[in-house]
Formats: C-alpha cells, structure tokens, sequence
C-alpha cells in the first residue's frame, strides 16, 4: 500500500467495503469524500494500476460496465496497513521518542 497514492488508497477501501461494483458505484461512494467531484479521467487510470499490480480484478457485468473487485492480495495489504495503523496509534508517542534517539546515536557515531 505504501506504493499507491492517496486516491488509490481510497479507491481500495471502498471496493473492500462495498464488495464487487460497477465503477460508477464506487466512483458515488468515494465522491462523498472527495468535495470537487472525481472525472472520468482521474477515475479509471487509477482502476487499472490497481488492476495491474492485482490489487484489484477487473470483471464485465455487461458489454459496456465493468465490476471491480479486491483480490486476496489486496486484503492481505489492508491486513497488514490496518495492523500496522494500530500499532503506530497505540505505541504513537514512544515510538518517535525512540526513532529520535535512534537518530541522535547515529549522529554521534558518524
């Protein structure tokens, strides 16, 4: 997940959340998030790179609407960033404190 951008990120957890839908589902639910609207343009690039790094599988409803769906590696990815949330916001204020002194020892070994 580290590699997608943010709009990937929510294109991701709303085909996790709403199963497999038709782009413009997905396009209405993440529009109520974003406050100047999603375009065509922005919208369907980002489907196919998550399509091609198999995060996302591509399916057909019918000639013209194609369905999107996560792939067992796109939760295993939500897995992992939800695991990796919790223990950044339980362990927050210890873990920066530790980094910085990681940091402060390194700068005195160089």
């Amino acid at each position: 997940m580290s590699n997608l951008t943010t709009f990937q990120c929510g294109l991701l957890f709303v085909i996790a959340w709403f199963g497999p839908a038709k782009g413009l589902k997905i396009k209405d639910k993440l529009s109520d998030y974003y406050a100047k609207g999603i375009n065509h343009g922005q919208l369907y690039p980002n489907f196919d790179t998550l399509v091609d790094r198999r995060l996302v599988e591509k399916g057909s409803m019918d000639r013209r609407t194609n369905s999107y769906k996560r792939t067992a590696r796109a939760k295993q990815e939500l897995e992992n960033q939800r695991e990796w949330e919790l223990v950044v916001s339980r362990e927050g204020g210890r873990m920066i404190t530790d980094i910085l002194a990681q940091v402060r020892i390194q700068e005195v070994i160089i």
